[in-house]
């Protein structure tokens, strides 16, 4: 399949400029996705392996597949592009926590001495994609709601519980979901996971902060991580 297989309509959005510059760090978002799974749909799921095919249609929910396959989608077109592709060059496999990597043997030629990692994270009606080379990223969005406060105790450093409670309503509920997504971020990109101590990680202050940045937009908290 050549780039111009993908589709045209799949919107492929930058989705923060930092000001600095991160030339091995690309970020994309979809907005506003299908709650709906269609006949356009039904023709992207050819783009993917039978694998993820076969995952994406397990899911009970439509929207859960929308995502899934967005997600998908997503990273094999920014790849095509970054690694000047075809799409059936491309070859993945997972590590042990499900994070998909290329896979070294059958992708070897297209990354020479490089190495690429990616990830992406989805919420409702939106996809979040990262990719770097020559580093590892993690990345996290999540639609900003009521948040449920409780939780801080088990997963939250005292620092960043603090700035929470700093503020009230709406703003407190972006406070919340801006540490959330930059600990998920975090997990993802250093292979912790969030059943790990995350409340020994202040991600407001020390040597992680200058690794990780946080966007608010139109709703959503989007995070990422990254080292280079």
């Amino acid at each position: 399949m050549e780039h111009s297989e993908i589709p045209k309509d799949l919107q492929v959005y930058m989705a923060k400029d930092t000001g600095e510059t991160f030339n091995n760090l690309q970020l994309y978002l979809i907005k506003n996705t299908e709650e709906q799974f269609g006949s356009f749909h039904e023709k992207l799921l050819k783009y993917v392996s039978a694998d993820r095919r076969e995952k994406i249609l397990k899911y009970h929910f439509d929207v859960d597949k929308v995502l899934s396959l967005y997600g998908a989608v997503l990273t094999r077109y920014c790849l095509i592009h970054l690694l000047n592709c075809k799409n059936n060059e491309l070859h993945f496999l997972c590590e042990e926590n499900g994070k998909p990597y290329l896979d070294p043997d059958k992708c070897g030629h297209l990354l020479g001495s490089d190495s690429i990692d990616f990830n992406f994270s989805h919420t409702k009606n939106a996809v979040f994609l990262g990719v770097i080379k020559n580093g590892s990223i993690g990345t996290d969005i999540e639609r900003i709601k009521a948040a449920p406060l409780k939780v801080m105790d088990s997963v939250f450093h005292l620092e960043e519980k603090k700035y929470v409670l700093e503020e009230t309503g709406d703003k407190r509920n972006e406070r919340f979901f801006e540490i959330w997504t930059r600990k998920e971020a975090f997990s993802k990109c250093s292979g912790h996971g969030l059943l790990s101590d995350l409340r020994s990680v202040n991600t407001l202050d020390g040597p992680y902060v200058k690794y990780i940045f946080t966007k608010i937009l139109d709703g959503y908290a989007l995070s990422v991580c990254y080292s280079p």
